[in-house]
């Protein structure tokens, strides 16, 4: 599961995405992500996207900041549209 959460400005709900569902985001909702929670085969997609990525032990991983919105943009994003 990955849950991506948004600036509390934005007005937007937290988004709850699993592999193999519609792709969740648009390209207007990245600059709003400021955090990003992954765990289960979630966390194996991001791995390995991003080989490089700093980890801990922990079998949820959090992802902040532009870290995160990297992630979003990079795996989550529609491919076409907004």
């Amino acid at each position: 599961m990955v849950v991506f959460r948004f600036d509390e400005n934005s007005k937007r709900e937290e988004i709850v995405w699993y592999c193999g569902n519609a792709e969740p985001l648009s390209r207007s909702m990245i600059q709003d992500i400021v955090e990003i929670q992954a765990d289960g085969h979630e966390v194996e997609v991001i791995t390995n996207c991003f080989r490089n990525l700093m980890l801990s032990y922990n079998p949820v991983k959090f992802f902040y900041g532009d870290i995160a919105k990297t992630i979003a943009g990079n795996l989550f994003v529609k491919r076409f549209g907004a």
